[in-house]
């Protein structure tokens, strides 16, 4: 990751946050993002940074989906062929 440049890594959380809010789902209830974590694990993250975070972590569900998937598939082959 790269270092944000001339700015002090502790100025702009609103900025951070500001991004997380943008660019993550909105969630309800208990399952509501901690926000405030998410800009405190992230200081000195540049935009990109924190774009990248929210795009993998965007990603995992997927992820997760297609190895199920990926599984079904093969024990319906297993199924049919016996």
């Amino acid at each position: 990751m790269q270092p944000c440049p001339v700015v002090s890594r502790s100025e702009y959380p609103d900025a951070r946050r500001a991004m997380f809010e943008e660019l993550l789902p909105e969630q309800h209830g208990e399952k509501a993002l901690p926000y405030d974590t998410l800009v405190e694990r992230s200081e000195g993250y540049s935009g990109s940074d924190i774009r990248l975070v929210c795009k993998e972590a965007a990603m995992q569900p997927l992820r997760r989906l297609m190895s199920v998937l990926e599984q079904l598939k093969s024990w319906f082959l297993v199924c049919r062929a016996a």
